[in-house]
């Protein structure tokens, strides 16, 4: 004998004759959803918006749902007749109303939100009243503008036009995102993060909207993963982890680091013989391995393998190593990889550290000092001399603006809008620019080899930094 479906709806009696999503509907949404025909349930601007770049995902009917895509067997489950499931509504106010699917028997749940009985895409719904800026080619949703400083938009700019033109964008290309934006989504921290996107992270590429949800001013790790994938326009939804991280690490750092300051350490412990590429062209090694080994590692490489085979054979191997399930992606094989012989070349070549150089340094026009440092023209370089920090200030005022790092730094004291921040001792060189709180360049004894020192000469550690380190030239109104 045939069972009906078990279904439970769960409201208070009080709320129901408000409830704006009313009980039908969200069975017939749960029923479309499962059959993959739940267009008719999204909202208007959350469907503009996940189309508007025209990236489709192999496998994926409706890309608004990608962050809220059923699982296989909980589709089957949802079309079985016998099967059990709860649906719990909780309106929120203002003609939204959250829905949380529960299948007891999968122990599966997911939540979803509505906005006058439509689907709509929680970052939406989160940043409704945040505040919004423009530039030429993003749209800024920002959570404390006090975090944002122009210079980062200035930088996500720059980054996006050397992108642009590494990946050949066309001219209609180029058009379409400026027509378009893509979306950043500024948090003011991790715990904001998690509450859009339901990720433990500092920052992540939402592939519904094409937006950069981050707790970071210039997070261009996660922008990269974006703009690989409106090169392709049609891929599947995953990428092996090595060349999907490898590539955002490569040419967008990580969150808080340049490129350069991740590929050095990738650098260290392939030459070290701390850790190997090669152990991680196996996707469960690369997720079974810390982020910290396997991002330096595959960053490093990637950079390789994109400069050795170019751009368009780089993406067809992308595209080779791409599936529309995780457990389908296959492992690297070496025999698909270049000469190792050329892999070896760039390892006795490599240059690390490349920000921060030590020796002799011919001071010139000294343009900034104080009692605990100087810092003098010195060729192609800043000559650095300091005891232990210094602060340095390019502008007037903070203008309102509060640097991240400046309080993780220095806990307790007032932020005046310095734009750098110098640290160094014997073991260490940290060079970070406070306006993006991004680290520009360093130097690491832990992660060099030889492992050298930081050159002092009686109180003062000796150095220079490399101008083209720094987003734009010094002059320096204050030092600190």
């Amino acid at each position: 004998m045939r069972i009906a479906c078990l279904l439970w709806i769960v409201a208070s009696p009080a709320l129901l004759a408000a409830q704006p999503l009313p009980e039908i509907r969200a069975k017939q949404f749960i029923a479309a959803l499962a059959d993959d025909g739940a267009r008719s349930f999204i909202d208007k601007e959350t469907l503009r918006l996940s189309e508007r770049l025209e990236i489709h995902y192999t496998g994926i009917k409706e890309k608004a749902f990608v962050a809220h895509r059923l699982p296989a067997e909980i589709k089957a489950c949802l079309q079985n007749k016998n099967s059990a499931y709860t649906i719990r509504l909780s309106p929120l106010g203002e003609n939204i109303t959250e829905l949380n699917l529960d299948v007891p028997g999968q122990n599966y749940r997911q939540k979803f939100l509505f906005k006058d009985s439509l689907f709509i895409s929680p970052l939406l719904y989160h940043t409704a009243r945040w505040h919004t800026r423009e530039s030429t080619h993003f749209k800024f949703f920002i959570s404390d503008t006090a975090t944002f400083h122009k210079d980062a938009e200035t930088e996500l700019e720059n980054f996006l036009g050397e992108m642009m033109n590494r990946l050949k964008f066309t001219d209609d290309d180029r058009k379409k995102i400026a027509a378009e934006k893509i979306l950043y989504i500024l948090c003011k921290d991790e715990a904001e993060v998690l509450r859009l996107t339901g990720f433990p992270t500092r920052g992540v590429a939402d592939l519904s909207l094409d937006a950069v949800v981050t707790s970071h001013a210039c997070h261009t790790h996660e922008l990269s993963h974006l703009l690989i994938n409106f090169k392709l326009r049609q891929l599947p939804l995953y990428t092996h982890p090595f060349l999907q991280e490898g590539f955002a690490v490569a040419f967008g750092g990580r969150a808080g680091f340049v490129p350069a300051a991740i590929k050095d350490v990738g650098y260290f412990l392939e030459k070290s013989g701390t850790a190997n590429h090669a152990n991680f062209l196996r996707t469960d090694r690369f997720y079974e391995e810390d982020a910290s080994i396997t991002y330096p590692l595959a960053g490093l490489y990637t950079e390789f393998l994109f400069g050795t085979l170019g751009l368009e054979t780089y993406l067809k191997f992308y595209l080779a190593h791409s599936a529309t399930r995780r457990e389908d992606l296959q492992s690297i094989a070496q025999n698909e990889l270049p000469d190792s012989l050329a892999w070896k070349k760039i390892l006795r070549n490599y240059t690390p550290h490349h920000g921060v150089k030590f020796g002799y340094m011919q001071a010139g026009k000294v343009i900034g000092q104080n009692r605990r440092g100087k810092i003098s023209e010195s060729g192609e370089g800043y000559a650095v001399e300091l005891k232990d920090t210094l602060l340095i200030s390019t502008s007037e005022t903070a203008g309102g603006y509060r640097s991240n790092k400046f309080e993780e730094m220095f806990r307790g004291k007032t932020y005046h809008g310095e734009t750098y921040l110098i640290i160094a001792n014997a073991s260490e060189v940290r060079v970070y620019d406070l306006h993006t709180d991004l680290l520009v360049a360093d130097y690491l004894k832990a992660f060099a080899l030889p492992p050298k020192s930081v050159p002092k000469d009686q109180d003062r550690y000796r150095f220079t930094i490399r101008k083209d380190v720094l987003p734009s030239p010094l002059k320096i109104l204050r030092v600190e």
